[in-house]
Order: structure tokens, then sequence, then C-alpha cells
């Protein structure tokens, strides 16, 4: 876990017509920093030959929604990044034919979303600093800032990070701000003094991934743990005390120790053989819940999926995915490859169906490259992932992270 500066979302407060977001401090306490901020900006300024009136002859200026305003902002902003210490690192975003023409079409795509601005400060005619702000829902990012170095003793970052604080701070829509910067970054720390807490995800795709500790892992964060395993077999047999852990027996691990809750926990696909009897009764006898491809076809995914979303609804969801799901004919290269499985659309179909439940952590499985024909199950794993990223988007929102 790591810490992020920024604005939370608790109750705000009212100063001098400017709305503070409360932070992890009292409200009143952002309120003096954004001040005392201002006051040592005022102090600064009044040292060099540039006034502050002359700094603020053009106040914050924001360009959003119209191509026609964006591209300019963007080109600008791209300018003031380059023309400082980035450039002297080869970091600066014009460095980089690539990474420009990113910064270039997902601002103007986003901007016609309304889900990006770019502001900028200006000293008479001339744009000392500029920011792209991006907005997902009801949060903003603060993504990115550039300054004209020549009026840094006149901390023209400070200044537009005031400014886009108050603009942030006032608008309805926006109920926490995220500066996307380090909690100790020296410029940031005394303007915005809340905390976001930040947990990564981990989606394991390399061999022999071991899924039990990544449970007990989540386990140890989420004591209200299940677990949603889409498989074609339950990987819960019996322990072999001989060989404790092993691929076959990780779901058994995990009940045993209850780390997970079986009750509230479902293996979905579960078809073919198994090398052992009595597999699916021991899975049963654990309390695990079982959907078959059979069960699967008969009910129909919009069933299954409703039966799932009222069984885990407001319940941390450990998502296991192994590959062998999937049908040996679009996902050949799988550790046990087992006939009548989901094709590539049914299975993604039934990923995406998943969004909304409270996926705290993902693992996919057993993809093995010597077995695969032209990278099919590789580049199918890849979408698999990809779609489990943005399954996380769709989380509802938690304040435990």
């Amino acid at each position: 876990m790591y810490l992020r500066a920024g604005i939370d979302s608790l109750p705000r407060m009212s100063l001098d017509s400017i709305s503070l977001a409360r932070s992890a401090v009292p409200g009143f306490a952002i309120a003096i920093a954004v001040l005392i901020a201002g006051l040592l900006l005022a102090l600064t300024v009044g040292r060099y030959p540039v006034s502050l009136g002359d700094l603020l002859s053009v106040l914050y200026a924001k360009a959003a929604g119209h191509r026609a305003d964006v591209a300019p902002a963007v080109e600008t902003f791209l300018q003031l990044e380059a023309s400082g210490w980035k450039a002297k690192r080869g970091t600066a975003l014009m460095q980089d034919d690539g990474d420009a023409g990113f910064v270039r079409r997902a601002t103007l795509a986003l901007a016609e979303r309304g889900q990006c601005e770019i502001v900028t400060l200006r000293a008479g005619g001339t744009p000392v600093a500029a920011a792209i702000v991006l907005r997902h829902q009801d949060r903003a990012f603060y993504f990115k800032l550039g300054v004209d170095e020549q009026f840094a003793k006149l901390s023209p970052g400070v200044q537009l990070t005031l400014d886009l604080t108050r603009h942030l701070c006032a608008d309805p829509a926006i109920a926490m701000a995220d500066s996307t910067a380090s909690p100790d970054h020296p410029m940031i720390n005394p303007i915005w003094r809340g905390r976001l807490a930040i947990g990564d995800v981990l989606i394991p795709l390399r061999p022999r991934d071991p899924v039990v500790p990544l449970i007990r892992a989540a386990a140890r964060k989420w004591p209200e743990l299940c677990v949603l395993h889409v498989d074609s077999h339950t990987d819960c047999h019996p322990v072999d005390q001989e060989h404790p852990y092993d691929a076959a027996s990780q779901f058994s691990h995990v009940a045993l120790e209850q780390r997970v809750s079986p009750n509230a926990s479902w293996h979905v696909g579960v078809r073919g053989s198994t090398y052992r009897p009595g597999v699916m009764n021991h899975t049963r006898a654990l309390g695990y819940n079982i959907v078959t491809m059979r069960d699967y076809m008969l009910r129909g995914e919009q069933d299954v999926l409703a039966e799932l979303h009222r069984a885990m609804k407001g319940r941390p969801v450990y998502l296991s995915w192994d590959m062998d799901s999937f049908d040996p004919s679009v996902a050949p290269g799988v550790c046990t490859p087992t006939w009548g499985g989901f094709t590539a659309r049914e299975g993604l179909q039934f990923l995406r169906g998943l969004a909304g439940l409270d996926i705290v952590a993902i693992d996919i499985n057993t993809v093995s490259p010597p077995h695969d024909v032209n990278g099919m199950a590789a580049h199918l794993a890849a979408q698999i992932a990809f779609d489990c990223m943005l399954l996380l988007t769709e989380r509802p929102e938690r304040r435990d992270l």
C-alpha cells in the first residue's frame, strides 16, 4: 500500500464563498494551507520584476469539450512541459513521438466526452503554466503539470494549483480529487493535505503462480472474502498429505484454513473427468456451490449471473479464471484441455456480466505456451486480463482500501 495526496470526499465547509473539501485533517486546516500558500506566493513574487498583478492579468483559463479549444491548449501544455528539467532528463512527452501522439489523441477524445480539460495560467499574453485534468464519474485527476521555468521563482505551478483547487472544490460534480503525486511531494503536499490509500491489484499470469498464497494475502485484507472460480475443474481435490500443495487442491486448502466463505463461493463451468473419484462431493461437502457447464447451458447466462450477483452482493470477491474454462478450439494452449467449454464470445460475455461485483483480487492461470497454437490461448488470456482491469472500474465504492 502507498499513499497519494488528494482531496477526499468527506463533508464540505465554506470559507469566503470558496467550498473546500475536508481532508484527513479538519477542513479549516486545508483553508489555512491554501491561504498560507497564497501568502508565500505573494511574498515571493514581490521580490522579482514581474508583479503578482502581471502574473494574474489573465486568470485561470479552462479548455474543455470542443476540439478547437482543446487542441491548441494541449500544444501549449506540451511546449511548457518540454521547456524545463524534463527535457534535460529526456522524459518530456514531446521528446517521444509516440507519447506526444498518444496524449494528443487521448486528451481530444476524452475532452469531447467531458472527461478532460486543460487549464492554463498566463502572465499577460504568455502562458506560464498548464495542466491536464482528467475526470471519471465524480473524481478528478490532476494528471500532468508543465511550467515555464523562466517564471519558476514566481511559482506559477503553485498559483495554477491554487486556482485549480478552488475550481474543483466549487464543482458540485466532483466528490474527490487525486493529485496523482507522491504523498510528500514538495509542491502539492502543503495544499492538498488529504490522503488516498492506494492498493495494487495483482493479476498473475506466469506458470505455477501459486493461488493459495494469493488468496491468503487477500483474506488478510478482506476477512469476508468469497471466491468465484471459473474452470473446467473445481481444483478442490482432497489434500494429498505426501504432496499437499498442488493445483488440484488449492481451494480445499483455503476452505479448510477458513480463508474464504465457501457458502458464498462458486465454481462455474465445471465439466469433464477427474483423476480421483468423489471430487465433486468433496467440493460440495466443504460448502462450495457448483455450476457445471451443463447447468450453465441449460439455465442460461443471465440466470447464472443473476444468482451470482444476489449471492455475492456486498462481499469482496476473489476471481480466479482458469483458461481451460474455454473450449480447446479457442484456447488450445492450456494445461488440461477439456472439450465442451466456453466459446470466446460466451466466456467474455460472462466475464463482462460480473460488472458491479466487488472484485478485489484476480488471477488468470494455466496458459501453456508449448501447447498453444499460433498464440490463441495467450491472446485470449490477454483479452481476459484487459477485461478484468475494466471490471475494476465498475466496482462499488469502498472506503476501506
